[in-house]
């Protein structure tokens, strides 16, 4: 529909090890502007993601309009179910085994969830979702939104009928950038109104989710970002580790 809150959802797991689970990522992004918003919890249930729907619904700058995921059970239950209808948000699924139905967020999980974290063992305990979660608050999802261009692509149909994605050059911008220009997002709600909607329930929030919307609020400039920091979007799964001091079994 040309306008942000249309949300395409996945879950990656981390690995196990020994019979032993390793964390899960929700990935969350959005397909007009393709928003990012990554969180992290011990064990995939309806218990932990009500707590990832509620943090979003805080850090998110658009109205949510539509959830859409595969037909897993953490996602397909009465719990998200309940949640979703409160907030008016529509919820969808994805068609059994037709995994180009999610296919956006199915991409972000190689290029960011992958390439951030690695593929090696974090094991599903209370701290090391907390840990990584923080950093994913605090660190990865504001370079997501406001610092890492994303591509987006213009389709070209030929005599014969077929499709095809052209990516052009002038065409890459970031999830913020696409959500200020009118022009390259038509009938996008602007940012800065949306931020004033949500500043009006800060007296409603308890105090560590207003410290995050304030987060949100004042996105960090590229040089906050450390040398150490920048490194870990690249490579080296090692460092990731040392970053978080992850307990390992």
């Amino acid at each position: 529909e040309g306008r942000p809150g249309f949300l395409r959802v996945d879950s990656v797991h981390q690995g196990d090890l020994d019979k032993e689970k390793g964390v899960y990522y929700i990935n969350m992004v959005d397909e007009v502007t393709q928003s990012e918003f990554v969180f992290c919890v011990p064990q995939i249930c309806e218990r932990f993601l009500e707590n990832v729907l509620e943090e979003l619904i805080i850090i998110c700058p658009f109205k949510i309009i539509n959830f859409h995921s595969d037909n897993g059970s953490e996602y397909i239950n009465k719990v998200v179910a309940d949640i979703l209808g409160r907030l008016h948000i529509k919820q969808t699924k994805s068609r059994p085994r037709k995994h180009n139905d999610n296919a956006l967020v199915e991409t972000k999980n190689g290029s960011v969830i992958r390439k951030t974290f690695g593929y090696f063992h974090i094991p599903a305990i209370a701290k090391n979702a907390m840990l990584i979660n923080q950093f994913c608050q605090q660190w990865l999802n504001p370079y997501l939104n406001y610092h890492r261009p994303c591509g987006f692509a213009t389709t070209k149909i030929d005599k014969k009928g077929k499709e095809k994605k052209i990516y052009k050059h002038d065409e890459y911008a970031t999830p913020y950038g696409k959500m200020n220009n009118p022009a390259a997002c038509c009938g996008v709600i602007h940012y800065k109104e949306e931020i004033k909607k949500i500043s009006n329930q800060k007296a409603a929030c308890p105090t560590a989710r207003v410290a995050r919307l304030q987060r949100v609020q004042s996105p960090p400039a590229a040089a906050e970002f450390s040398t150490n920091s920048i490194r870990i979007f690249s490579h080296a799964d090692c460092q990731v580790q040392n970053l978080f001091n992850i307990e390992t079994l």
